[in-house]
């Protein structure tokens, strides 16, 4: 693993803790040290863009998202122009701009949905996809159907023993949850204490459901 790479999941980590202050100067330090072109440069924009949203910093997330959807990030760009429209979506949400907020989430949804597994990662991650995907038009849509068809899926795959696929299964659970109209949050601030990333739960965790 190079110096930048640990840089970023250390920032990475940080922001998975709360500790947002030292995310942002980390994130900062793998901008400042990683090629423009570079995966680390993108994954560090992305970052900005998370904690931006965690501390309500709406023309940060702006100024990130739109940094990040300009850059060539080859076989990635689809995952991370979905990450920036997410995160845009979110931003909108949160200071409820609902149907801009739906235009980015359903932005987002097609970014996720496009995106294919590459060689170089796990099966796993192509749950993490569809999750993203599901997540995003779930914030357009109010709607649960789909959450319950990626919880049978996850159920009936190999793949769906890891860990990871458990913790998004438990997240699933929780958004599930929430679309049938109980109240979850504090479901969610416990779940990441566990080690479920606050990602998986952001429009619960920053109150952005359609049901606010």
């Amino acid at each position: 693993m190079s110096h930048t790479d640990q840089i970023y999941f250390e920032g990475y980590d940080a922001f998975e803790k709360g500790d947002y202050e030292k995310a942002f100067k980390l994130a900062e330090t793998c901008l400042a040290t990683s090629p423009p072109d570079s995966y680390w440069y993108a994954g560090a924009l992305g970052l900005e863009c998370w904690i931006a949203n965690f501390t309500h910093n709406m023309e940060k997330v702006e100024r990130s998202a739109e940094k990040l959807l300009s850059l060539e990030t080859g076989d990635d760009k689809s995952w991370f122009d979905g990450l920036a429209w997410f995160n845009l979506g979110l931003a909108r949400a949160q200071v409820r701009r609902m149907n801009d907020a739906k235009t980015y989430f359903l932005s987002a949804a097609e970014s996720y949905r496009s995106q294919e597994l590459q060689a170089r990662q796990p099966a796993e991650w192509q749950m993490v996809l569809e999750y993203f995907a599901t997540l995003a038009r779930w914030s357009a849509s109010g709607e649960n159907a789909e959450w319950v068809e990626f919880m049978s899926r996850i159920d009936k795959d190999e793949v769906g023993r890891g860990e990871l696929a458990q913790q998004l299964l438990a997240a699933a659970r929780i958004i599930l949850r929430c679309s049938k109209g109980e109240e979850v949050k504090k479901d969610a601030i416990e779940m990441v204490k566990t080690g479920v990333s606050r990602t998986f739960l952001s429009p619960v965790l920053l109150d952005c459901t359609l049901e606010d």
